[in-house]
């Protein structure tokens, strides 16, 4: 493979796939722009699927950051559980938690 580029925008990769399809080897366009033949068939299934070749977000989705309140009464019970469980554990009867 010649020397990598690190990013490869849209009309790059669209330029590339109707090559692709123009029936140019595809290995040859792959060393060209320094990316495997695989990523050139993952682009085309892309554009196929979903009509574009935005970049799709990779790893873990973000976390929500919302605490509704029926999830604040989940963890406040789960907390007096704990806390319960603890008290117990460790005999002392004087544990009172307000509820």
């Amino acid at each position: 493979m010649a020397g990598r580029q690190r990013v490869i925008d849209e009309d790059q990769k669209l330029e590339l796939l109707q090559r692709m399809e123009a029936s140019e080897n595809v290995s040859k366009l792959a060393d060209e722009v320094g990316i495997s033949r695989q990523r050139l068939y993952d682009w085309r299934d892309h554009l196929r699927l979903r009509g574009n070749l935005k970049s799709r977000r990779r790893g873990r989705p973000a976390r929500s950051r919302a605490v509704t309140a029926q999830s604040a009464v989940v963890l406040l019970q789960s907390i007096q559980r704990s806390l319960d469980v603890l008290c117990l554990w460790s005999m002392h009867r004087h544990c009172v938690w307000p509820m």
